[in-house]
């Protein structure tokens, strides 16, 4: 290493903060400029129909804690309640994107800081701050809004497990981070089989125990508000494992369009070198890793399947029963919301994978490889992103127009106590009071 790179090293690590501070602010403007502008001003499913639309029924901090379809929601609310409080009605949609995408940045910084234990050559660390925001597949349903944020956030849980604070105020603090994780996505309950990982470190222990309270009471809210019953036929065992692989393996890396022309080309067994390749990664980390490296591979690699078939099973769509796709529906193939969160686990492994390959390289033109895998990874994503723009919300209501069309029908001399606007997707509202709408001008 030269005495450049030992200064620019050694620079980064005494201001960790700083530098995460910064990595997550750009992370978060780049995630709201991938979403184009019509886009973000659509506002999505859960977004208006529940954590809008029940923020303007109650007060501030009301519904934080308040179930729905059998879970807790405490960060969408938590935005809802910030966007409605500081901006005008109007604005609620491009709000919400712009809140959430910082919130997806402020994932990619806690991510940077709790991987420093486990990845020191920092581009892949950098890189890892950049997956949540980065990939070609979060912006088509996840990025950007309330309803799908709860993917960021699951994104985070391994890392919360992994981390070694050096303080106890830190400590803390990740412990509030994790517990406001577990109150927003139930499926970070996919990491507690490591959360005795290191138990001895008493630093750990405060960032553990807010995870598991907050999954804790995911759980209760389960049992005590149970979700709508999921009616459909189970997907079997190809349609899982094909799903998987396109879903988590090949469209965070080439995009939904070039996957679906690699499968239609090559067929559906294409798949199975696929996974063996994704294997090869998993089981090279595990070979030739340092410990921690093991078990940070072990835990990405289990929270990928486990999400992954966890979501796609107990949410059964024949739609996305992909052994019986045939030319037309992959000509249409679309990136399943169930597969981001497990293809942000897969690329955080390939990191790992590439930080311990450059670490155990002896000569110095195997130092070199790693770091042409990277660029070339980083150049693939890139391209892809550019040529990735479509997302869920194309073709909604803007909301801002379509309130300004419909607010006169709240200046007549009867006016109803609410009007019923259109969302995205088609047959979703959000019932606002007339009150709330300000006539113009």
């Amino acid at each position: 290493m030269s005495s450049t790179q030992e200064r620019v090293g050694g620079f980064l690590r005494r201001h960790e903060g700083l530098v995460a501070l910064a990595l997550g602010l750009v992370a978060g403007v780049l995630g709201f400029l991938r979403i184009p502008w019509r886009d973000g001003n659509v506002i999505w499913a859960e977004d208006g129909a529940i954590f809008l639309q029940e923020r303007l029924a109650g007060a501030p901090f009301a519904n934080w804690f308040t179930p729905y379809d059998g879970y807790l929601h405490l960060v969408p609310r938590m935005l809802a309640d910030l966007a409605v409080t500081v901006l005008p009605i109007e604005r609620y949609a491009i709000g919400m994107t712009a809140l959430t995408c910082l919130v997806a940045g402020g994932v990619g910084a806690l991510v940077y800081v709790c991987s420093r234990d486990v990845i020191e050559w920092l581009p892949a660390r950098i890189a890892l701050a950049f997956v949540a925001v980065g990939l070609p597949t979060v912006t088509f349903e996840v990025l950007g809004n309330a309803a799908n944020v709860h993917a960021i956030l699951l994104w985070l849980a391994p890392w919360l497990i992994l981390v070694r604070p050096r303080t106890r105020v830190g400590a803390v603090l990740l412990g509030v981070v994790g517990l406001v994780v577990g109150l927003t996505e139930i499926q970070a309950a996919a990491v507690l089989p490591f959360v005795f990982y290191r138990w001895r470190d008493r630093f750990t222990i405060p960032v553990r125990a807010g995870l598991a309270l907050g999954i804790a009471a995911q759980l209760l809210t389960t049992v005590l508000s149970p979700r709508t019953g999921r009616d459909g036929a189970w997907p079997d065992a190809w349609s899982t494992f094909l799903g998987f692989v396109v879903n988590a393996l090949m469209a965070p890396w080439a995009g939904p369009r070039h996957t679906a022309s690699v499968i239609l080309r090559f067929g559906t067994l294409v798949a199975v070198p696929i996974a063996l390749a994704a294997l090869v990664v998993l089981v090279s980390v595990l070979w030739r890793g340092e410990r921690r490296q093991k078990m940070t591979a072990a835990i990405l690699a289990w929270s990928a399947v486990v999400v992954w078939t966890a979501g796609f099973t107990l949410n059964p769509n024949p739609e996305f029963f992909y052994a019986d796709f045939g030319e037309q529906e992959w000509s249409t193939y679309g990136v399943l919301r169930y597969g981001v969160a497990p293809g942000m686990f897969v690329a955080g492994l390939v990191l790992v994978f590439l930080a311990v390959l450059r670490q155990r390289a002896r000569r110095p033109a195997a130092r070199i490889l790693p770091v042409v895998l990277l660029a070339a990874g980083i150049a693939l994503t890139a391209f892809q992103v550019t040529t990735v723009t479509t997302t869920q919300r194309e073709g909604g209501p803007s909301w801002p127009i379509t309130l300004d069309e419909v607010e006169g029908q709240c200046e007549v001399a009867d006016p109803p106590e609410q009007l019923e606007i259109p969302i995205q997707p088609p047959g979703w509202f959000a019932d606002v009071p007339c009150d709330v709408l300000e006539p113009a001008g």
